[in-house]
């Protein structure tokens, strides 16, 4: 029997707008309070996923307890009243967060896993919670393994059971979750990953599709997935460890697979760091090349895959008072109604914001880390198309959630993008970058110069492999 339990917190907000302390930046980020609350238990924040839920609730998802027997997985449900936090144990067992991801009118999709489990269990599954914390459906991988092949069955599971997966998408349209789930292949002496995907009507719980893979032999690992308005197809971004890179897949959660090329061009040697679809856009956030100090690129393109915009941006920028700094590699990306912002943490340790406006043009860069009274924790989505920083305050448990504006305060534009983007050759890179959003870390360290915090909290922990 599925276990559930609630804890809510008193929520305190207020209007109270909180200057911004610009120090040589090109762009100030101005800040208004939007509520503020107490972490409630023993939920803690390190390690979480923060995103946007419906309306302009903040989900904040966590795996909780103090040994892996006794692990919860925790979905903080923060509004303008209250912060509920729903402890979730899956038929009653250990759970812990793998991957959770918002439904559009309330509740929660949760991919998880049971951590007592040893190599060999298939101890993942997939659930949706509603807005009322009851459990609506859940399905194990035990079903996902043991299915089928078509027509009579809804797919055959390839290689061996590995685990669950954080990426999930969810279509409005088709009203399908789509889910992964890890296995490994052998093929001779060598093993390889092969991610493979599920399919599960959300109305009914009733698994549609298991099994399925992308690609000619199914081998690698899926970045991330989101959907398309057009028509509530999912837009995939696979990518190996071999002599290929990133691959794109526009998928009908059913039977039809066809490849997608953004900008109708290969994608094999870029590394992709975030894939976004926003403001009917896909959104990519990518590097020609792997490194500490490499241009960041950003392509916006419509639902074709044909280009509407693409910028260049240089690791090396220079603010208009002279200061140079090396933003380094970049870790994030979010898009707002106005403005999309791409995080970096510079070389120094700094955390900046690059900003661009809705045609990709930026006026420059912001220093995050001059904002507010505690230190920036996160980045969401909010209402109306606003994005929001969450800051929070280590002695007193206390969550602060700001809208941000941007005003561009530069006398010059050393380095505001080169566009149009003209491509970059093909044999410079390898895309080896899983984005493991989402997972169970624990990160500890609450000082306020710690960009590595940050960045665990964000759900940016990314796994990188050098070519040899």
């Amino acid at each position: 029997m599925t276990q559930i339990s609630r804890t809510v917190a008193a929520c305190c907000f207020g209007v109270a707008a909180l200057a911004a302390l610009p120090a040589s930046a090109d762009v100030d980020i101005e800040t208004t309070l939007v509520r503020d609350y107490v972490l409630p238990g023993t939920f803690e924040l390190n390690g979480a996923q923060l995103q946007r839920g419906a309306g302009d609730v903040t989900i904040i998802s966590n795996t909780m307890g103090t040994s892996p027997a006794e692990a919860a997985c925790g979905v903080l449900i923060a509004t303008d009243t209250d912060a509920r936090l729903v402890e979730y144990r899956f038929a009653a067992n250990a759970t812990q967060c793998v991957g959770v991801m918002p439904h559009p009118d309330g509740g929660v999709f949760v991919r998880g896993s049971d951590p007592t489990a040893v190599e060999g269990d298939v101890k993942g599954f997939t659930a949706f919670i509603d807005a009322t914390d009851a459990e609506v459906w859940a399905v194990t991988d035990e079903t996902l393994v043991a299915a089928n092949p078509e027509p009579t069955g809804t797919g055959e599971f390839q290689g061996a059971y590995v685990g669950p997966h954080p990426a999930m998408a969810y279509s409005a349209e088709l009203d399908k979750l789509l889910a992964f789930t890890g296995g490994e292949l052998v093929i001779g002496q060598d093993r390889k990953p092969i991610s493979q995907a599920h399919v599960v009507n959300v109305d009914s719980g009733q698994l549609r599709v298991s099994g399925q893979t992308f690609g000619l032999s199914g081998v690698g690992l899926v970045g991330g997935a989101t959907t398309r308005t057009s028509d509530g197809h999912y837009l995939i971004y696979y990518f190996s460890s071999g002599d290929q890179g990133a691959f794109f897949y526009a998928y009908d959660g059913r039977t039809n697979i066809e490849f997608f090329k953004p900008r109708g061009e290969d994608w094999d040697d870029r590394y992709v760091q975030r894939m976004l679809y926003a403001n009917d856009l896909l959104h990519l956030l990518w590097t020609p090349s792997n490194g500490e100090s490499v241009q960041t690129r950003v392509t916006a393109t419509t639902d074709s895959g044909a280009e509407l915009w693409s910028s260049t941006f240089e690791p090396e920028y220079t603010f208009a008072n002279g200061l140079p700094v090396n933003l380094g590699v970049p870790g994030g990306m979010w898009i707002g109604k106005t403005n999309t912002v791409v995080l970096h943490q510079a070389l120094d340790g700094s955390l900046l914001l690059r900003v661009l406006d809705i045609n990709g043009e930026s006026p420059g860069v912001a220093r995050l880390d001059d904002v507010g009274d505690f230190p920036p924790r996160a980045i969401v989505n909010g209402a109306n198309g606003s994005l929001k920083l969450i800051t929070y305050d280590d002695a007193t448990r206390h969550v602060y959630e700001h809208t941000m504006t941007f005003v561009d305060v530069s006398d010059f534009d050393p380095d505001v993008g080169v566009r149009p983007d003209i491509g970059i050759p093909a044999d410079i890179g390898l895309p080896e970058v899983l984005q493991a959003v989402g997972c169970c870390a624990t990160v500890g360290g609450s000082s306020r110069d710690s960009a590595a915090v940050f960045f665990a909290v964000l759900g940016l922990w990314v796994l990188r492999r050098r070519k040899s």
